[in-house]
């Protein structure tokens, strides 16, 4: 079995996934009532800049396992049953844990300020499970509003439906590069005719679901991956440059602190740019950097259960500090201690379990 890995993006990885900790720690106090910075421009956006970096860098690597598949195929067949049994493999057992435990145990448990019966007074209830059930959350989300512990969900259902049309892209597509062009400009386009027309109510819930889809992000992340397959050279001899480099490092810093000046339509796609770009400086070079060290390697490896875990970490946090809550280092550091735990917990005693078997669908295997 043939293994592509590229060097420093489990890193990424984390440091994604750190950003939604950080803007979720912020956010639970402020529903709490507690001292918090969510209110800032910078810890706000913080949580969807770490998911959309999520997209972009998902969107690339699944496309790139999907082309070489392709080209290494006498016939450029693709597997759909086997990438679709790696797919659920790798994703389905954690979530499933999630919404089980988010719907039904831990409100048993007490663990919210009400009880499971006092859940779904406010929600419908065999609406919301068929919803999960069939991986849209992000439905959920834009009808429903957030559900304690499975508001981070709704991207686990992005990418499930991203998941099940990409193999068909990449197999039937013959000039690629024009598919994957023809499919941003496609969607943002809808994306403006459902924004001009969102002061009609149904519109408007049609317009936050197209959203959710995160087409550009992920789309950006297929095409970074064209151009790492087939531009490479090209792209090493832009990326390089210490002067773009260094640019793009300031001007995100520069945009994210003025991020509400951003249209907020284009305002979380537009900064998807500055991700594929460190993403394609780094696939494209394959040097060894800060995120290869041992460590954020192997919290990259559980960003998924992390992701998955931490709105249960933080809440257990605040449950057992009590007072010390408010201590902002006190509760930064017990909540990414207690979110890697249980993701490492997790990924060693129930993921790992799983993604043994992926093995057996699949002569290529990502290092991610």
């Amino acid at each position: 079995m043939t293994t592509i890995y590229f060097k420093n993006l489990n890193g990424l990885r984390f440091f994604a996934a750190a950003m939604v900790l950080v803007s979720h720690i912020e956010q639970i106090r402020l529903l709490r009532g507690m001292g918090s910075l969510f209110n800032h421009p910078l810890f706000s956006s913080l949580g969807k800049l770490g998911v959309i970096f999520f997209f972009v860098l998902s969107g690339f690597l699944i496309t790139y396992l999907l082309i070489d598949e392709k080209e290494k195929s006498p016939e450029q067949h693709i597997s759909f049953k086997n990438f679709y049994m790696r797919r659920i493999l790798r994703i389905w057992p954690l979530y499933f844990m999630i919404v089980i435990l988010g719907l039904f145990v831990l409100p048993a448990a007490g663990l919210y300020e009400f009880s499971s019966e006092e859940l779904f007074q406010n929600y419908p209830t065999g609406i919301v499970v068929l919803l999960f059930l069939c991986f849209l959350p992000n439905v959920v989300l834009v009808l429903f509003g957030g559900l304690p512990f499975l508001h981070q969900t709704w991207s686990i259902g992005t990418e499930e439906q991203f998941y099940l049309i990409w193999p068909f892209v990449i197999r039937y597509s013959k000039k690629l590069l024009h598919t994957l062009i023809f499919i941003m400009a496609g969607y943002m386009a809808l994306r403006f005719v459902l924004y001009a027309y969102k002061s009609n109510h149904t519109i408007y819930q049609l317009y936050s679901i197209w959203s959710t889809l995160s087409v550009l992000s992920l789309s950006l992340g297929g095409l970074c991956a064209y151009l790492c397959r087939y531009r490479r050279e090209q792209v090493f001899r832009f990326t390089r440059s210490w002067f773009w480099q260094l640019f793009a490092v300031f001007f995100f810093l520069v945009m994210s602190y003025f991020s509400q000046w951003i249209p907020s339509m284009i305002r979380f796609d537009v900064f998807s740019l500055f991700f594929a770009y460190w993403i394609l400086s780094l696939a494209s070079s394959n040097v060894t950097t800060f995120l290869e060290w041992p460590v954020l390697n192997y919290f990259g490896k559980i960003s998924y259960g992390i992701y998955m875990w931490h709105p249960i970490a933080i809440s257990l946090c605040l449950w057992g500090l009590s007072s010390f809550a408010e201590n902002s280092l006190v509760l930064y550091t017990a909540s990414f201690m207690v979110s890697i735990g249980i993701a490492a917990l997790s990924y060693e005693l129930i993921e790992k379990r799983f993604l043994k078997l992926k093995k057996r669908y699949s002569s290529l295997s990502a290092g991610q």
